[in-house]
């Protein structure tokens, strides 16, 4: 998806006063928080020297 598709989406999804729906193409809030358990498992891994469990 082109940045100018990106923006009208959501300048369409404000003026019509709704979020816009931004998957399968883009990366949704359950994405966002996904890749940030894996990024701190990733920290506390390097840190620990000890795998470390991600649980959602």
């Amino acid at each position: 998806m082109g940045e100018k598709t990106r923006f009208t989406t959501i300048a369409k999804a404000i003026a019509e006063g709704g979020a816009p729906e931004v998957g399968p193409h883009g990366a949704t809030f359950p994405d966002g928080y996904k890749a940030a358990m894996i990024c701190d498992a990733i920290m506390e891994s390097a840190v620990s020297m000890r795998q470390a469990d991600i649980s959602y």
